[in-house]
């Protein structure tokens, strides 16, 4: 096996080259048993450009409902996350209004 290139088998073999160097990582499929062979690199950019997408998806949704969005990440406990969001929504004072039916509940008054 050249330096410029390593395998990584049932994700425990793990051989990392030196930066910058190309490495091709074998998984096994776990429904077909077959090899397949991934650029990781490329993997984690097509990754990353997906998950962008659909996380400003959500964020747009949630907007133009009128729901609060908060993204939180796993380095954090839960509990600490939770806490310090509501902290941030105490300390703002701001409800959020549904934009769905303002127009409706405003009109009797």
């Amino acid at each position: 096996m050249s330096s410029t290139n390593a395998i990584v088998r049932s994700g425990f073999d793990a051989l990392v080259p030196a930066k910058n160097r190309a490495i091709t990582a074998m998984f096994v499929d776990m429904e077909s048993g077959k090899d397949l062979f991934i650029d990781p690199v490329a993997a984690r950019a097509e990754y990353k450009r997906k998950f962008t997408a659909h996380a400003a998806e959500v964020e747009k949704i949630c907007r133009e409902l009128g729901i609060g969005y908060h993204r939180m990440t796993t380095s954090q406990p839960l509990e600490l996350a939770l806490y310090d969001f509501m902290q941030a929504r105490l300390h703002a004072g701001r409800q959020v209004a549904r934009a769905g039916n303002r127009s409706a509940a405003g009109a009797g008054r």
